[in-house]
């Protein structure tokens, strides 16, 4: 059967060894997360790329894709600087949120509730158990956070 089925192999070096395919790969990653998160961060900052381009990619492009989409999702600006890069995250803290010292306290809380939001597949009786407050406060930060961003807040569930 192995034989049957393994007629073409395709060796594809790991991504350490393709430098050149990262700001190709992290442009495209930023693109479906700007989308899938209701973003608009335009791009990296030199900073940022450098620190992807000298990583060793140990996780090859799955560990890239998730480091586009944490720096993504915490990133309050329209460029990604190099503090929202973060490769060599751990996965005990994948229950952490990193938040840079300088934040502003709103986007602070913003940050923490989507994430909780999203931890907790987007029911938000739960996230607001989970954070002390009540389902209607979550509500009323994510239409104020839709109202921030220009877009109409639309309420996915009764809870």
């Amino acid at each position: 059967l192995y034989y049957r089925v393994a007629v073409v192999t395709i060796e594809l070096p790991p991504l350490r060894e393709r430098k050149d395919d990262i700001p190709l790969l992290a442009e495209h990653f930023l693109k479906i997360y700007n989308r899938q998160h209701g973003k608009e961060i335009k791009g990296f900052s030199e900073g940022a790329m450098r620190k992807l381009m000298n990583y060793h990619w140990p996780g090859n492009i799955r560990q890239l894709r998730n480091v586009i989409e944490q720096a993504v999702i915490l990133c309050p600006g329209d460029i990604i600087t190099e503090e929202y890069i973060n490769p060599e995250r751990r996965r005990s803290s994948a229950n952490q949120i990193v938040i840079p010292i300088g934040t502003p306290l709103h986007e602070a809380e913003k940050i923490i509730i989507l994430r909780t939001l999203e931890a907790c597949g987007n029911v938000k009786s739960k996230a607001a158990e989970i954070l002390g407050i009540t389902a209607r406060t979550i509500r009323n930060k994510l239409k104020a956070y839709a109202m921030e961003e220009g877009r109409e807040f639309v309420d996915d569930d009764e809870e």
